[in-house]
């Protein structure tokens, strides 16, 4: 799923020039998984992490390494028990959207100043959020939009 986004109960990969493949079913490929998702996501380990509900997938592959684990205890999200829109990892830092809020993770630490209000409203209730390593942008997705943001230094948003 390199350069992938997730919609639901389908997945489509990218390529560089941000032309995507035709849809594949995200059940073909990680079984466990219960769909529609909320969000999914490649961590800094190379591990896929699906999210639904409260919930969460972790596969190395197409291997299952967990089934169904509480999104707040491993992240340590105390406050965040429902669905999510979109999260992402940027620079070692995951970030979880949700509305008009977002954390950002470290590790496994919960940062103390987290959540956030996302700034420009217009990227508030995003339906997916991406980055992309070869231009060092983040790409939020929003309907049938999707915005660029600016080559990211400090906090994306």
């Amino acid at each position: 799923m390199k350069n992938g986004r997730i919609s639901a109960d389908q997945f489509w990969t990218g390529n560089n020039s941000l032309e995507k493949s035709d849809p594949y079913k995200i059940t073909d490929f990680w079984s466990n998984v219960r769909c529609p998702l909320d969000a999914a996501f490649r961590d800094e380990n190379g591990d896929i992490v699906f999210f639904k509900g409260g919930r969460y997938w972790a596969y190395r592959g197409n291997n299952l390494l967990r089934s169904r684990g509480l999104i707040r205890k491993r992240y340590r999200l105390h406050r965040f028990r429902r669905t999510m829109n979109a999260v992402f990892a940027f620079r070692n830092v995951t970030h979880f959207i949700k509305g008009s809020k977002y954390w950002r993770l470290s590790g496994n630490q919960n940062r103390r100043n987290s959540p956030k209000i996302i700034r420009p409203r217009r990227l508030r209730n995003a339906d997916a959020v991406t980055t992309w390593i070869n231009n060092n942008r983040i790409y939020v997705f929003k309907g049938e939009s999707y915005y660029r943001l600016g080559k990211v230094n400090k906090e994306p948003y």
